[in-house]
This record gives structure tokens, C-alpha cells and sequence, in this order.
């Protein structure tokens, strides 16, 4: 054994390391070895010392040292006994095979770690180190039959583990080595094994993908990167599994992962993908945060794409971050002049921000770039109808329905110009187009009302009201004031009928043009008038209309007049300016004037009750004595608030249920149109 390891054609270090082993063996076995030597020399001084008892006698001249003698004496036959009958231990043998296996002299440490088995059958170490020698050997079967019976014995046998999935791995059985990876690592988390195992789980991973099997596929993946995280084609692996099965956001981490440890243009596009998926799913669900956080990423990630930055713009204005919008806009477009959909994007942020003449080039821009988008007309519309060109946006919003019938925003666009145009049949067709095409669009229903009740359809008015709030409960607030004024028209209409619903009342109406009836108050009035007039019936004896203002003048209109002479009396009303003072005295003796000679007399006062031609108490007296020669007084007060004189309107009626106070405002020019709102699509563009 010594001449072999002197003999062998390796490294001094590696002979001395072998040396040394050689030695621990040996050394349990010196002391023998010693005593044998120790023996022969004794026999030898006998011999020459002419004999034992010479010997004695001279060596150990003292009775104690005759007994110590004695004891070395025994001691050294023992050793020499033991050296010479006791068998050889196992580790003896497993010692001899380790030197021969690192000599390759394989078949000599074959023999020397079975010749252990034959002292000890379930010598772990023997069977774990013949598993080792049938690798060397590639005898794989013959490895694998020895590893798995000294797990037998002992299955926490770390090498034995990592034995079993080297050979699995090179016979490419990636199961079996996984599992025996997973078991070694249990016994030591070796470095080395987790990148074997990472390496493993990614291909057993790809295995699982090439038959779909992506549950188990994401699983094998994952423990891939549980051991290795630095492996950046399993977390490439992982994020397109995540991509493949929806799971954007996953997705994304992984993605993210990759590119830190390998930032390739191919990593960077899959991670942009995702990015734009989850902004997109985000913004439908109304997740707004997360979508523009999603759409942010993006533009890190590739920031010359229009297309990231026009979604960006998309979740700002949604938003309600206009400024940013317009920003994000303007980027995509720098980035790719020639996207309508950009252009149309940009107009309405601009139109938001009422810079219409701005916004109607921008929608010009995207007409030019592509004149089939319906949305660009909509928005033009929009735009135009704004500045009050309704003609124009009427043309806009028709060339929007030829390309597009479909879009109820069209229609809406369109009941809304026809409306402003009073053109209050065409509006109403238009807005129950809109409400067939969608029956939850709350602009086409608030439209809806709002022209009804400009053709005096009250009922049908609110109920239209009432469905925009089914649609939108927010719309509730916003629509008060106009449900108030068509119920209060209602109130009206019942109260003229019941004023003047007798054959031959004369009525005698009187309307306060001063300038304290100035802007809202004047046209509330108006309409008040003219719906008192429109009640009034034809076989009526007669009707006064008394302005009273800068000046009084009077329309008198006998029945036969008033058939053919009712809309010429409204168009006198519709003119009629508010400046001046307020003669309701005079007002008030000219009704008397046409009335005295009549009976069923009756006068209605639309006003504000600030009377400056004569004391209050003289009015009140004088209209006493009206309401004493018969004369049926009503008073309607016109205002809000302070800006009436409720008190003093009450006591000019003739009862405390003849004054009645009116808020008013159904104008089409003013009533609360909801324009359809600029283009934003359900999800981003």
C-alpha cells in the first residue's frame, strides 16, 4: 500500500493527504507492531546476557523493579497477542477502499468495502461509498442499489440524497431528482444543491409548459426561484406563466426580477405588455390609482411609446387631472404626430378646460388624420355648441351618426343643438334614439326632460328626470332646481285652469317690466305670462295685457281678436325689456279702466312686489277696493329670497292662496342642458 501511494503518478499534496490516511488506519494497530519489536530485542538481551535469570538479576536487581519488569513483561505479550489474532474493523476496511478509490484502483476498494459489509452488512458508509464507486464506474443501476440501501438504513444520509439526484440528473429522470435534491437539502442546505435543484425545477417547469399543464408548471417554476433568485430565465419562465393565465400583476414582479438580473430589450417589451394590460383592466374596473400606476411603469419602461402616454392621458382626465392629461397627450403625440385618436384625446382636455378655439383645431387635426372616427365629430360638436355655433355642431354631430348610428352620445349631441335651435320635436326624436341605443346614458334622459318640458309635457318631463336618477343618483342634486321649476310649472298650469277655466272671465294680466326685474326675474315672468295666456280659453270676453315699467302700455284683445291674435301677443311679451320704475298703481287703475264695465273680472300681478309710484298702503288700499267692487286678485311673486316683497303680494290678493311664489327657469337658452361629456372610452383607447 505505502509503494503503491509513492508509486502513484499524483501531486505531493495529494500523496501526502493519502499518506496520512494510511497512517490513521494503521495507527490502532502500532502498539502491536512496537511490542513485537520490543519482544524480539528482549529475547535478544537474553541471549546475549547468558540467560533469563542473569538477566533479571542484573536488570532488576530490587524486588519492585522486578515487578514492574514483570508488568511490561505481560503487557507486551498482550499487545503482541492482540496484534497477531484480532480481526480487522470495517472502518479498517473502508479506510484501505477510500485510499484505493483515490488511487483508481477500483476494484481493490470494491473488495475493501465489501470485505466491511462482511463485518458489518449495514455499514452505511460502505454501501453509500459503493454507490460512489458504481458513478465513477457509470454503473448507474448498480450506484442507484447501493445509495437506496444505506438510505434504508439511515435516510438522512446527505450524500446519499445528493448521489441519487446526480444520477437522476444525468438520466434525465428531473422527478426523481428533484425529489432526492429536495430530501438532501432538508439534511444541509448546500449552495451547490439549490442551483442543481433550481436548475431542475426550470426544466421540469418547461416540461409541464410544452403540455399546458401551467398550474403545475408555475409550481415547478417557483421552486426554481426559491432556490436560485438569481436565475433570470426561470423568472423570464415564470412571468410569461403568469402573463399566459391573466395574472398581469404576478406577472409584472417577475418580469421585473428578470430584467434587475438580465435587462434585455426582450424582458423589458414582455414587462411593457403586462404593464399595459393591468393599467387596461384597472381602468375598467375603476381602479384608477392602480391603472395610472400601471400606465406610469410603462412610460419608464419604454417612454417612446404614444401609446403608453395617451393611456396615461386617458386615466388623468378620468381622473380629473387635466393638466396632467394634456401633458401625457401632448407626449404621445410628439412621439407620433399622426394619431387621430391622440388628437381627439387632446381636444378634449382642451375643450375641459374651455379653450374651445384650441380644442376645435385639435379635433380638426384628427379630422384630417382620419376623418372616419365618429368620436372626432362628437367631439367637434361638442366644441362648437359650446361657443353656441349650433348649426355647425348640428352638421358635426349628424356626420357623426352617418359614420356611427349606433353611438347614443351622437344622438344626445344632437337632441342637445336641436334643443338650444328650439327645435324642441326634432330634440326629443333625437334624444329617444339616444335612450334605445342606451337605455342608461343620464344625459340622454335629462335632455329628454328638458325638452318636454319646454313643450309644456310636465308629467312626462319629471318622469324623465326621475329615470336620469335611476341611472345616476348623483344626478339628483344637480337636477333639483329644474324638477322644482317643472313641478312649480305644473302648479301653474293647475292654477290658471282654476283661475280661468269659466267661459266669460275678463282677465286683465299685468307684468312688471322695471329694472328691478332685470335678467332672471324678467324671464321667469315672461314665461309665467305667456302660460297665462296660452290658458286662457278662446270663448273668453276679453284680455288686458298691462306692461308696467318705464312706461304703461296696455293690449287689449276682445274674443273674436284672440283666436288669431294669441302668438302675436306672445311675441309681444318675448320682447318686452325690464327698465325703469315700477307704476303699480297706475297699472292697477288701468286694469280697472278695462274691467269696470265687465263682469267675472279678474287680475293677476306677475311681480316682485317693489312698487315706487306710491306708498305701499295706498296700492293696498286701492287694490281693496277692487277686490270690494268684485274684482278676484291674484299675485304671483317673481324671485328669490329677500328680492320679493312676500308680504305686501299677499295682501293684494284677494285670500293668503292667491299669492303664489315662482322660481322659474325653463328657457332653453339657459335650462340645465347636459352636453354629452367629451370622449372617454369604457377602457383605455
Amino acid at each position: 500500500m505505502l509503494f503503491d501511494i509513492l508509486a502513484a503518478k499524483i501531486g505531493f499534496v495529494k500523496k501526502a493527504r493519502l499518506m496520512l490516511r494510511l497512517i490513521s488506519i494503521y495507527y490502532m494497530y502500532v502498539y502491536g507492531i512496537v511490542s513485537l519489536l520490543l519482544l524480539a530485542f528482549l529475547f535478544y538481551m537474553v541471549y546475549l546476557g547468558g540467560g533469563l535469570s542473569q538477566f533479571i538479576n542484573y536488570y532488576f536487581f530490587s524486588t519492585y523493579n522486578k515487578l514492574v519488569g514483570l508488568v511490561v513483561f505481560l503487557l507486551i505479550i498482550i499487545s503482541m497477542l492482540k496484534y497477531i489474532f484480532d480481526s480487522k474493523t470495517e472502518m479498517f476496511y473502508e479506510g484501505l477502499g477510500d485510499i484505493y478509490f483515490d488511487l483508481i484502483k477500483k476494484d481493490y476498494a470494491e473488495k475493501a468495502y465489501k470485505e466491511s459489509l462482511m463485518h458489518n452488512p449495514n455499514r452505511e458508509y460502505a454501501l453509500r461509498r459503493l454507490g460512489d464507486l458504481g458513478v465513477s464506474l457509470s454503473d448507474y443501476d448498480l450506484a442507484i442499489k447501493y445509495y437506496q440501501k444505506s438510505l434504508k438504513i439511515n435516510n438522512k444520509l446527505f450524500l446519499s440524497w445528493k448521489g441519487l439526484g446526480d444520477i437522476y440528473s444525468i438520466q434525465s429522470k428531473t422527478s426523481g431528482a428533484i425529489d432526492a435534491y429536495v430530501e438532501a437539502l432538508k439534511i444541509n442546505s448546500l449552495h451547490e444543491i439549490k442551483l442543481k435543484l433550481a436548475l431542475l425545477c426550470k426544466t421540469e417547469g418547461e416540461s409541464y409548459i410544452n403540455q399546458q399543464l401551467y398550474d403545475k408548471a408555475i409550481d415547478s417554476i417557483k421552486q426554481s426561484v426559491e432556490n436560485n433568485p438569481s436565475l433570470d430565465a426561470s423568472w423570464t419562465l415564470l412571468g410569461g406563466l403568469y402573463a399566459l393565465i391573466g395574472n398581469h400583476d404576478l406577472a409584472v414582479n417577475a418580469f421585473e426580477r428578470a430584467i434587475k438580473l438580465n435587462p434585455s430589450a426582450l424582458l423589458k417589451d414582455k414587462l411593457f405588455t403586462s404593464l399595459l394590460i393591468i393599467g387596461q383592466q384597472c381602468y375598467g374596473a375603476r381602479d384608477l390609482k392602480r391603472s395610472e400606476d400601471a400606465f406610469q411603469r410603462a412610460t419608464e419602461v419604454n417612454p417612446q411609446s404614444a401609446t403608453a402616454w395617451a393611456y396615461l392621458g386617458d386615466v388623468s382626465f378620468k381622473q380629473g387631472k387635466i393638466k396632467e392629461a394634456e401633458r401625457d397627450y401632448r407626449n404621445a403625440i410628439s412621439i407620433d404626430p399622426n394619431s387621430a385618436s391622440s388628437w381627439i384625446s387632446l381636444g378634449n382636455v382642451l375643450a375641459q378646460q374651455n379653450r374651445f378655439e384650441a380644442a376645435e383645431e385639435a379635433y380638426q387635426k384628427a379630422i384630417s388624420l382620419d376623418p372616419n372616427m365618429a368620436s372626432t365629430h362628437i367631439g367637434m360638436g361638442n366644441v362648437l355648441a359650446q361657443q353656441g355655433k349650433f348649426i355647425e355642431a348640428e352638421k358635426a354631430y349628424r356626420k357623426a351618426i352617418s359614420i356611427n348610428p349606433n353611438l347614443a352620445s351622437s344622438w344626445v349631441g344632437l337632441g342637445n343643438v336641436l334643443a338650444q335651435q328650439n327645435r324642441f320635436e326634432a330634440a326629443e326624436e333625437a334624444y329617444q334614439m339616444a335612450i334605445s341605443l342606451n337605455p342608461n346614458l343620464t344625459s340622454s334622459w335629462i335632455g329628454l326632460g328638458n325638452v318636454l318640458a319646454q313643450q309644456q309635457r310636465y308629467h312626462e318631463s319629471l318622469k324623465a328626470f326621475d329615470k336620469a336618477i335611476e341611472c345616476d343618483a348623483n344626478e339628483e342634486p344637480k337636477l333639483k332646481v329644474i324638477r322644482d321649476s317643472v313641478n312649480l310649472r305644473i302648479q301653474l298650469e293647475n292654477l290658471f285652469s282654476s283661475i280661468l277655466i269659466e267661459e266669460k272671465n275678463n282677465v286683465a294680466l299685468l307684468l312688471d317690466t322695471s329694472s328691478s326685474m332685470q335678467g332672471q326675474k324678467i324671464s321667469d315672468a315672461k314665461e309665467v305670462i305667456i302660460k297665462a295666456v296660452r290658458s286662457i280659453p278662446t270663448k273668453h270676453n276679453a284680455i288686458n295685457l298691462i306692461f308696467f315699467g318705464a312706461s304703461i302700455y296696455a293690449y287689449s284683445l276682445e274674443p273674436n281678436d284672440l283666436l288669431k291674435s294669441r302668438d302675436d301677443l306672445i311675441n309681444r311679451i318675448n320682447q318686452t325689456d325690464a327698465d325703469g320704475n315700477t307704476p303699480l298703481l297706475g297699472a292697477l287703475k288701468r286694469a280697472w279702466e278695462f274691467l269696470k264695465s265687465r263682469e267675472n273680472r279678474i287680475i293677476i300681478i306677475v311681480t316682485d312686489g317693489m312698487p315706487n309710484d306710491a306708498l305701499p298702503d295706498v296700492i293696498l288700499d286701492y287694490a281693496k277696493s277692487l277686490k270690494d267692487a268684485g274684482c278676484k286678485m291674484n299675485s304671483l311673486g317673481i324671485g328669490k329670497g329677500t328680492e320679493i316683497n312676500e308680504d305686501f303680494l299677499r295682501k293684494i290678493a284677494s285670500r293668503k292662496e292667491d299669492f303664489h311664489f315662482v322660481d322659474v327657469d325653463l328657457n332653453s337658452k339657459s335650462a340645465p342642458y347636459v352636453y354629452v361629456s367629451v370622449y372617454q372610452p369604457e377602457s383605455p383607447k
